[in-house]
């Protein structure tokens, strides 16, 4: 069962099954930069299903096999030509062929096999599936041939995986050739042993490890450091793998050789029992020429004899020889049947007559096995049962044939047990192959992905902060440390990148405290609901406004983007103040003043007291624009705003609501005698003169004045009363105020 030409044929399957799934992994891991173009799965397919029917018919050296391991066996050798043909068919159509042109050319194929199937040959199956693997490998490597054409760089490596990938295909496509639909042990038998199929299936392995090396440098060819650095991997993975393949074949071998020597000892041992009880002076006598086939001696020997072969089921026959000199012996034989021959002369056994002569020559015990014969496969141990006294030559031999068939399947079972572990650490070895090939795509792909983000983060424009929150024993934000910071972080807070790593924000701004908590709350919050959020803040330190956007990817960090909105802060407090304020005093204008005595009344509500609203109207203004022109009247507006601005306090509101009208409003408390000292401070502040260049103008101011909430219950009623006592005093200089009073009807 195990023949030898190279190497046994068993160690041939072995290497032919790591080979392809070696192919598999490669196709598998290659790297997609280069071989993008190229349909690697089917290869790997190609591959897979080689290296499993491999497995398979290494199993039946050793085993027989059932008809349904046969047909999955075949199935599986067909499957992987067809992978191929798709493999062709893939190429094709990247290249611009049109779709479907693959299934066109299975189905041709497909006819080819059925036509063969039914030109009723002894095994037609064997000649369609010989055809469909040249076909099929020829196609693939056409296509593999028209890309390496069409290459610029590694050309000379696609041209060595397409003669790889043909050898493989042809290398596989006689395997199934020879064993399709019939299992191993007929085909060898067939084959004389299988010494052709051995050396395919060398030429296969051959093949299939040539195209993955091939494929695997190619994949890298476009870069030379990365090509140098597969090449220094490649030369220490390979060694171990040849090495593992090299110990599994040394040990097969060994193992079969011990499992041979234990058997051959063991018939030997037979063979000796059995001569021990035989009757030495009946076998003297039978070599000594006395005695016929019916004599009672004769019978004795071969009952004796017919007892030891049934005594064991493994012995086919026993018989003893006895040499004469024309070249003839005198036999007692024992089959299995019990039917013993009487002794006659015969000629030597087919096969066995120079191993008899040499046995009678020698004297000494041998055993052969197995041999073949028209019979079949047998084993046979000879022993001296007589010799010439003194110990010379042999005067008769005991021999016990075996049957054999079964010998070769013990020995190729111990074989495989080695050849098993030889395959289960070239699995393992691969198994790391592409761990380590996948690992190292993901550590690339990482360390790609972390340049381009490193380049994204350092260039950004918007200051990018990546922080772990520190959290109390409840989860509540207590404080978060800066983990990574970019440069426009550092120009925009004015801090260096190194005071920020690893230390807190309370640590960096001790004095923001307060401030701080309610950002450090804000913050937590995204970490911990990993919502995101946004928000503004001022940052002191350089007195600039930020907008804040916070996300979290995982509990407990964040990441915060700022962007610089000082400008557009600024711009639109500018806006709003020129919304609210009077652009010639900068002064409230109505719209703020009315806010502003809604609050004052909201405050009176709540704490009591009054409050006092004041409307002023410049005296001889109209006459002072008309007669000196808008813009001194404008200086004058400016200097009587800045006059009454002094006598108000802080939390007092002045206002101008139009043309030369002011208003105020003044907190009184539980005093209402305060209105007539601002009044009276008003009065005297703008009875100076005004001066604008070298012109002097004199003007006076009429002031009405209602309080709240003796004189209206709501901003517009005590406005108006204000107004309306303002228009009573109007120019009456002798009063510096007139307060409201409510008309009482007559008589």
């Amino acid at each position: 069962m195990v023949d030898t030409l190279l190497v046994p044929a068993d160690t041939a399957l072995l290497l032919g099954a790591v080979s392809r799934f070696l192919l598999a992994s490669v196709c598998l891991c290659a790297g997609r930069n280069s071989l993008r173009r190229l349909p690697l799965h089917w290869l790997a397919w190609f591959g897979f299903l080689g290296g499993a029917a491999c497995c398979m018919e290494l199993w039946a050296y050793s085993s027989a096999e059932s008809a349904v391991a046969v047909a999955l066996r075949s199935a599986l050798y067909i499957g992987a030509m067809v992978c191929l043909v798709e493999f062709w068919a893939a190429m094709h159509a990247r290249a611009g062929g049109r779709r479907g042109q693959g299934v066109w050319f299975f189905l041709a194929l497909l006819a080819v096999y059925a036509g063969a199937l039914a030109l009723g040959d002894e095994n037609p199956l064997r000649v369609a599936g010989g055809l469909f693997g040249v076909a099929s490998g020829g196609a693939a490597t056409w296509a593999l041939l028209r890309a390496a054409l069409s290459e610029s760089r590694g050309r000379w490596l696609l041209l060595a995986a397409a003669l790889a990938l043909l050898v493989a295909a042809l290398g596989g496509g006689v395997g199934a050739h020879g064993l399709a639909l019939r299992p191993v042990a007929q085909a060898l038998d067939a084959r004389g042993g299988g010494t052709g199929l051995v050396v395919w299936a060398l030429l296969g392995a051959t093949g299939s490890t040539a195209l993955a090396l091939a494929l695997w440098l190619y994949g890298v060819a476009l870069s030379e450091r990365l090509l140098r650095q597969r090449l220094r991997w490649a030369v220490g993975f390979l060694p171990p793998l040849a090495l593992v393949l090299a110990a599994g074949s040394v040990g097969a071998d060994h193992a079969g050789r011990e499992h041979d020597a234990r058997m051959r000892q063991d018939l030997l041992v037979h063979v000796r029992i059995a001569a021990g009880a035989l009757d030495q002076r009946l076998v003297l006598a039978l070599a000594q020429g006395v005695g016929g086939p019916d004599d009672p001696g004769v019978r004795d020997l071969v009952r004796t004899l017919e007892g030891a072969v049934q005594a064991d089921e493994g012995l086919v026959s026993a018989c003893l020889y006895v040499p004469r000199g024309d070249g003839t012996a005198v036999l007692a034989a024992a089959p299995q049947d019990g039917q013993g021959r009487p002794a006659g002369r015969m000629p030597w056994p087919a096969g066995q007559e120079a191993l008899m002569r040499y046995f009678f020559a020698s004297g000494r015990d041998v055993v052969a096995a197995p041999l073949h014969d028209h019979w079949g496969t047998f084993a046979v141990a000879h022993h001296a049962v007589a010799r010439v006294p003194g110990g010379g030559r042999v005067l008769a031999a005991l021999a016990l044939e075996s049957d054999a068939r079964g010998w070769g399947l013990a020995v190729a079972g111990q074989r495989l047990l080695v050849l098993r572990q030889a395959l289960l650490g070239s699995a393992l070895l691969l198994a790391f192959f592409v761990a380590l090939q996948v690992f190292q795509a993901q550590t690339r792909r990482t360390e790609e992905s972390e340049r381009k983000y490193r380049s994204l983060f350092q260039s950004m424009q918007e200051g990018v902060a990546y922080c772990r929150v520190v959290s109390d024993a409840e989860g509540r934000a207590r404080d978060f440390v800066f983990l990574d910071v970019n440069p426009a972080a550092e120009t925009l807070t004015g801090i260096p990148r190194e005071r920020y790593l690893g230390r807190s924000v309370l640590e960096l701004f001790p004095d923001q405290r307060e401030k701080l908590y309610r950002w450090i709350d804000f913050l937590g919050t995204v970490a911990r609901t990993q919502h995101t959020r946004s928000g503004e803040m001022f940052f002191a330190p350089t007195q600039l406004w930020f907008s804040v956007r916070a996300f979290s990817w995982e509990q407990g960090y964040f990441a915060m983007t700022v962007n610089d909105i000082t400008r557009r802060r600024l711009v639109e407090e500018e806006q709003r103040r020129q919304a609210l304020h009077d652009p010639l005093t900068d002064l409230p204008n109505r719209r703020l003043f009315q806010d502003r005595l809604e609050q004052a009344l909201a405050q009176v509500d709540r704490s009591g007291g009054c409050c006092a609203v004041f409307y002023m109207d410049l005296n001889d203004f109209k006459q002072v624009n008309d007669t000196l022109g808008h813009e001194f009247g404008d200086a004058v507006l400016r200097e009587v705003a800045a006059r009454l601005r002094r006598c108000v306090r802080k939390s007092d509101t002045l206002a101008r609501i139009g043309g030369d009208e002011f208003t105020a409003v003044i907190s009184c408390g539980e005093d209402p005698g305060t209105v007539g000292t601002v009044a009276a401070k008003m009065q005297a502040a703008l009875a100076e003169p005004v001066r604008v260049g070298d012109v002097d103008v004199r003007l006076g101011v009429s002031i009405g004045v209602s309080l709240y909430p003796h004189h209206g219950a709501d901003a517009a009623t005590v406005l108006t009363r204000a107004d309306a006592a303002m228009y009573r005093g109007k120019g009456d200089r002798s009063v510096a105020f007139v307060l409201y009073e409510e008309e009482r009807p007559a008589g």
